[in-house]
């Protein structure tokens, strides 16, 4: 579902929510009942909802709200604008087609929720050129957010990407309900691209968590898993690592030794110098775990790569002793690291003071 595809080529799923995904969702409650009406046709988008801007076949959304939308438009679209706003969309047969840019480009918002109407049918597509200053890549997808993103109902979406991607977020995308046909030059769904960076027995608490996302694809983007140790003998699970995660044609994986050893063909150096050779796209959130002085370089590889500090997780788990807050031997600042951890955002780290 996001694998890669020659440029020439499309990606082509359809994909159906699981039998009972209802019982376990997260989308609120939506009342269809109080929604504000937007309609969108080839001239004009109407709409009862005075806050909504409207410039043609445009419609800036900037406050919360539920919106029932329908209509056809070749060239038109929808734009939500509103910090920390969660937005609420009803597909209630609509089609739009935006021939310049993501015809559903969510800027700023905490939650949106698009619920597919019973019975309808909704077409979003794109076209091959989307009019972007230069240094700008986003939006990049057909329905693309940098908020939560959510899927749900019993109605039909149809994503046809001919510029890049189908559905991007660049925070959490969860599909609870639908049927969701894509055809996509690129990607068919986009969840977050995320980058596992280990070092020893440091994959062994991401292990876990690679799996989950090999298990929960369809939620992801690209995966690479970047893991090193001090000799082959020492790779932690290195069987199921060559048998299934370098199988799997959606995962990346690089794999490094300290130093060089007879049998060994592959890369030779250390974690966080790799990492750097490697530049791998800054579109990544992070994941690193490892000995604490690799952590550290690995850290300071990211940001000199251009990663912001936000999009770095780490642990701190050497600092843990009772487990349990009860000791104090783990307090740094404010913080109780097993209490307030293990994991920190790198960002997070900056706050405490000097003793790790």
């Amino acid at each position: 579902m996001t694998s890669d595809s020659d440029s020439t080529e499309k990606n082509k799923d359809s994909i159906i929510a699981t039998p009972g995904a209802e019982a376990n969702a997260t989308t609120p409650p939506i009342d269809e009942n109080s929604a504000n009406k937007i309609e969108v046709t080839n001239d004009s988008i109407t709409t009862n909802d005075n806050s909504i801007e409207v410039n043609g076949t445009t419609a800036t959304i900037k406050n919360d709200g539920t919106y029932e939308i329908s209509g056809e438009c070749s060239n038109g679209q929808i734009i939500v604008d509103a910090l920390d706003a969660n937005i609420y969309f009803i597909f209630n047969g609509i089609s739009l087609n935006c021939n310049n840019s993501a015809p559903l480009n969510i800027i700023n918002a905490n939650n949106v929720y698009i619920s597919l109407s019973e019975g309808s049918t909704n077409t979003i597509s794109d076209s091959d050129t989307y009019n972007l200053e230069p240094g700008i890549t986003e939006p990049d997808a057909t329905i693309f957010s940098k908020g939560d993103l959510n899927i749900s109902g019993k109605g039909t979406l149809n994503v046809n990407s001919v510029y890049n991607d189908a559905i991007a977020s660049r925070d959490k995308l969860v599909i609870e309900g639908g049927i969701i046909n894509i055809n996509a030059k690129n990607h068919g769904i986009k969840g977050k691209d995320l980058l596992f960076v280990a070092g020893g027995i440091g994959l062994a608490p991401l292990r876990s968590v690679i799996n989950y996302v090999r298990d929960n694809r369809e939620n992801y983007g690209d995966v690479q898993i970047v893991y090193g140790s001090r000799s082959k003998d020492d790779l932690v699970d290195y069987q199921e690592i060559i048998d299934e995660w370098m199988a799997d044609d959606n995962i990346q994986v690089n794999l490094t030794i300290d130093n060089p050893q007879e049998g060994w063909d592959g890369h030779v150096g250390f974690v966080p110098n790799y990492v750097k050779e490697l530049m791998p796209s800054t579109n990544k959130t992070v994941l690193v775990c490892g000995p604490p002085i690799m952590i550290k370089f690995t850290l300071a590889g990211l940001k000199e790569l251009g990663f912001s500090e936000t999009q770095v997780y780490t642990t701190m788990e050497l600092r843990m002793k009772c487990g349990v807050g009860k000791c104090g031997r783990c307090n740094i600042g404010n913080k109780y690291v097993c209490k307030d951890g293990p994991v920190f955002r790198y960002d997070e780290l900056g706050e405490l003071p000097d003793e790790y």
